[in-house]
């Protein structure tokens, strides 16, 4: 897996995806250095067939699968999609609200926030 450094925010509003090699949980590869740049206000068409992995990309701009080769850049916030169906990973509950973190990196992180008294209630 390519270190956290390849997703790394943009200093203008643009999504950029370079070389980027897009992998499903199950390790099928749906593409290869994958390459795209979407500036604020322009739109990209996806076409291809059912299953082809279009909505995957979306997934990888989310987090929700990490890259293995090439670099995303995008905007830090104000980036929002609404995807097809849920997408939900394998596992408990508490698996689904801390995806795509293991156990441990959520406990981890859960631990610095408290220490760094950046937790907060509602």
């Amino acid at each position: 897996m390519v270190s956290s450094n390849a997703i790394s925010a943009a200093s203008e509003d643009i999504i950029s995806i370079h070389e980027v090699d897009i992998i499903t949980p199950s390790q099928k590869l749906l593409a290869s250095k994958l390459s795209c740049n979407v500036v604020q206000g322009k739109s990209l068409f996806l076409t291809g067939p059912n299953g082809s992995g279009k909505s995957c990309i979306f997934r990888v701009l989310r987090d929700l699968w990490p890259i293995f080769s090439g670099r995303v850049i995008k905007p830090s916030e104000g980036m929002f999609h609404v995807p097809q169906r849920p997408y939900t990973s394998l596992g408990t509950l508490r698996d689904q609200i801390i995806y795509p973190r293991s156990r441990e990196e959520a406990e981890m992180k859960v631990l610095s926030l408290h220490q760094t008294g950046k937790m907060f209630c509602h």
